[in-house]
């Protein structure tokens, strides 16, 4: 399963994503990804980051100007290395005031190629 309910707001720090995942068990962790455009491709900006009980939460510390956009997903790690599908596409706006703008997630997604950088979608 994709994580659930992910959400983005600006802060001081950076754009701080939060998103919520039930089911533990076999979770080795999670990626985050990001692109500054619609046209260009989603890359990994986060390490494996660790499960944590509840809500999980990642600041993306890259400084981006006032007015500019950063579009973020998630995916789930598994303990065999495997990538869950990607969470829904959600926008965040540099602004200081918080604001979010959450994109339709796009349908009938099928996977092509998984390796250690690289997941190639249809």
């Amino acid at each position: 399963m994709p994580p659930q309910n992910l959400e983005g707001k600006d802060t001081p720090e950076g754009g701080r994503l939060l998103w919520y995942y039930a089911d533990a068990t076999n979770l080795r962790g999670f990626y985050v990804y990001r692109t500054l455009s619609t046209t260009s491709p989603l890359e990994q900006v986060s390490g494996l980051l660790p499960p944590a009980a509840g809500l999980h939460t990642y600041v993306d510390s890259a400084q981006l100007a006032a007015g500019s956009h950063a579009y973020y997903m998630v995916a789930v790690v598994s303990t065999t290395q495997s990538l869950s599908p990607p969470s829904a596409v959600i926008e965040v706006l540099r602004t200081g005031t918080g604001e979010t703008v959450r994109l339709t997630a796009p349908s009938q997604l099928r996977p092509l190629w998984l390796t250690d950088t690289t997941v190639s979608l249809t």
